[in-house]
């Protein structure tokens, strides 16, 4: 699954630390994130931009130190904080990532 094929809307909220839900396993192959989501029984793949946020989402850090490293990884994506913020949004509103206080 590409960041684009997430449900449609992301949740306003400010996102700060999330981290990977328990329910979802995932492997990376070929650079390619490839998940199992255990709940609602289905199989996600992610392009790269999506698989280096998932593997930064262990909530040790801020979305701001997520979207430096993806700025950083790729260069040619001025947009990287918006993007990223939108893309983890997505995430936490179908329940593959969680919160951290």
């Amino acid at each position: 699954m590409a960041p684009n094929e997430a449900p449609e809307e992301a949740p306003e909220e400010a996102i700060d630390r999330c981290r990977r839900a328990a329910h979802v396993t995932f492997e990376v192959v070929d650079g390619t994130a490839v998940l199992i989501d255990g709940r609602a029984r289905r199989l996600l793949r992610f392009n790269r931009t999506g698989t280096l946020l998932w593997e930064l989402a262990d909530g040790r850090l801020d979305l701001e130190a997520m979207a430096a490293t993806l700025a950083a990884q790729f260069p040619a994506s001025p947009e990287a904080a918006k993007d990223a913020r939108n893309f983890l949004g997505k995430l936490l509103a179908a329940g593959l990532l969680e919160t951290v206080a």
